[in-house]
């Protein structure tokens, strides 16, 4: 108990950052199952009486019973604030502009959260403008890095310097979702995705075969015009993130894209104009696609719904061109504002979050893997779909090509063949020549 007081006294005195959970190489603190320090040392750390509050920005509207993952992501901040006394204040922002809220927050010097939630791809974006702090000093002190999975701490590093700017909240695959009362057995080729879709599709009933996101959002990139480019042989940029999109291979990517709808009539015309793609799952749980496009991180959606109860999803590698197209794996990352004002406490619910009952519980209601690797012998990663995931992840999981100005870069191309698959009568080269040139002309002077 000696020890325990002299070692809070100093954190107070010098303004440290709390010890506090178990997978802390300081730490001589007393925990409870989760990692976390128990609730007896919570009220002698807050004995002074003084309110510590964390400023988070996150995507998930903790209040939506109906939505599991977004009150699950509650429950866990409730379990923080009841185990360290510290109080999480929620800005809640849309998942895809919080990139763009901490850069332009951080520059004023007033972040919208002492912690954000970020998607890791955009790892060089916000590095690049200066809005993360490096992690490396506090990684080396808090963790032991062979306890994480192997993809953890690459995606939250900066090629540029080589520091960790982000860790992994769970690590995210990409893969087929499909009917088993529609297609019994899922494709692996393109050529097997159309006579699948063939034998499937009855538009005049409003039934087809294949789902995806495609439209203008760079997510359209990620989820499946990438995975098709990369299985046809090309890639979306080069390793200086310039441009790479104008080639033969890509072209072919997109115009196989086109023909699932306009000449196959697999895929219903909404996947090339959708801008919410909550509307292209829910006909794929109503029944009204077969196969559909997703990550692991949408588990829960299909998995606790009335198909999924029922036994009737299943979960397989991306068709490519000639098998199993690499799919992009990344994950949603905490990152630390440079300008945080309080990055201590941020730091401290980056610990807990990274905790072995917290990221198993995170996973149950994301879909994503847990960042440690002790999590995988736990009975929930032996069940369905989770071995599938993990191989999937394995075999061929594949981070996005390095590019630095990542949603301008994403959305040129996802313009540009867009443009194509709504008139295919357009010269789909000449569509992305200029695209590419233009995106090369603007961020690299070429």
């Amino acid at each position: 108990m000696k020890k325990l007081v002299s070692v809070l006294l100093c954190i107070i005195m010098v303004l440290t950052l709390a010890v506090g959970c178990s997978n802390s190489k300081a730490s001589n603190s007393s925990t409870d199952s989760s990692g976390a320090p128990s609730g007896n040392e919570s009220k002698t750390a807050n004995s002074s009486g003084e309110k510590k509050v964390l400023k988070m920005a996150h995507y998930a509207v903790i209040d939506n019973e109906e939505n599991s993952y977004d009150y699950g992501v509650g429950k866990i901040l409730a379990k923080f604030t009841e185990q360290t006394g510290i109080e999480v204040e929620l800005e809640v922002i849309p998942w895809d502009q919080l990139e763009s809220k901490l850069v332009i927050t951080n520059q004023s010097g007033e972040p919208s959260g002492d912690i954000f939630a970020l998607s890791s791809q955009k790892l060089a974006s916000v590095v690049n403008a200066g809005a993360l702090m490096p992690l490396d000093d506090l990684i080396a002190k808090d963790f032991n890095k062979d306890d994480f999975n192997d993809a953890v701490f690459p995606a939250g590093t900066y090629v540029g310097d080589g520091k960790v700017y982000m860790i992994l909240q769970s690590v995210h695959a990409r893969g087929l979702y499909y009917n088993k009362d529609l297609v019994s057995t899922p494709p692996s080729t393109w050529d097997e995705l159309v006579e699948i879709g063939k034998q499937v599709s009855k538009p005049e009933e409003g039934l087809y075969a294949f789902g995806f996101w495609g439209g203008k959002h760079y997510a359209s990139v990620e989820n499946i015009l990438g995975p098709f480019i990369w299985s046809a042989g090309g890639k979306v940029t080069n390793d200086d993130g310039s441009a790479a999109w104008n080639t033969a291979e890509v072209a072919e990517a997109v115009k196989f894209l086109s023909d699932l709808v306009n000449e196959y009539k697999v895929s219903p015309e909404s996947c090339l104009t959708v801008t919410d793609y909550n509307e292209i799952q829910e006909s794929f749980k109503a029944g009204n696609i077969a196969m559909i496009i997703d990550g692991t991180y949408s588990y829960a959606s299909y998995f606790e719904s009335d198909l999924g109860k029922a036994g009737k999803i299943g979960f397989a590698p991306i068709p490519g061109k000639n098998g199993a197209a690499p799919n992009f794996s990344n994950g949603w990352a905490w990152g630390i504002p440079s300008n945080a004002k309080n990055p201590d406490l941020a730091w401290e619910f980056i610990k807990f979050f990274e905790t072995k009952d917290i990221q198993i519980e995170h996973s149950k209601i994301e879909g994503g893997l847990p960042t440690l690797k002790a999590c995988y012998e736990d009975e929930t990663f032996k069940g369905y779909p989770f071995p599938d995931y993990i191989d999937n992840l394995q075999k061929y999981g594949r981070s996005m090509d390095p590019v630095v100005y990542y949603q301008e870069g994403l959305e040129s191309l996802a313009i540009a063949a867009g443009a194509y698959c709504l008139d295919p009568s357009q010269d789909l080269s000449k569509l992305l020549e200029e695209s590419a040139t233009s995106f090369n002309k603007k961020y690299y002077n070429k």
